[in-house]
């Protein structure tokens, strides 16, 4: 087994060096063909394609306010900004709530189930409230854990 494992290590090391080689063999030839005239052009149009790539706008038509459709960059860009010029700046109608319905009905009492249903749903490992203790804390303590829970519930409610 340890035979295979150092037969993999030598077939991986050969394997990155024969890569080595071949790109820098690769890069030689490249930069040999853009020291030539012909090789400048390519850099040219390299850095074109670079340029054209770094630029936000890859949309190529876009429709105005009025419904015609932009092809040209500069009109698109200029669309856009209208658009979040006039999303950001607008005033939106404020609703003022109110302190809402009153309850008129009696509140149920929490029930030792309702409390054992909502432990089960807790999840583990999660933050503690502003209790401090975790849910792993109370579901450790199983039914002891709940009555405790009940009570506080209870007392909490007014009860």
């Amino acid at each position: 087994m340890e035979e295979d494992w150092m037969a993999y290590k030598e077939a991986n090391k050969l394997a990155k060096k024969t890569v080595a080689i071949a790109k820098d063999r690769a890069y030689d030839q490249l930069y040999k063909e853009l020291d030539t005239k012909e090789g400048q052009g390519k850099i040219f149009k390299l850095a074109h394609m670079r340029n054209k790539n770094t630029k936000d706008t890859h949309i190529r038509q876009i429709k105005d306010k009025d419904g015609n459709i932009l092809r040209n960059e500069r009109h698109i860009i200029r669309r856009w900004e209208e658009y979040f010029e006039a999303l950001l700046n607008e005033e939106n109608e404020r609703f003022l709530r109110g302190d809402g319905h009153t309850n008129c009905g009696p509140v149920t009492e929490i029930t030792k189930t309702d409390v054992r249903v909502a432990l089960g749903k807790m999840k583990n490992s999660k933050a503690v409230g502003p209790h401090g203790i975790p849910a792993e804390a109370w579901k450790a303590l199983d039914e002891e854990g709940i009555d405790i829970l009940w009570q506080l519930m209870k007392k909490d409610y007014g009860k």
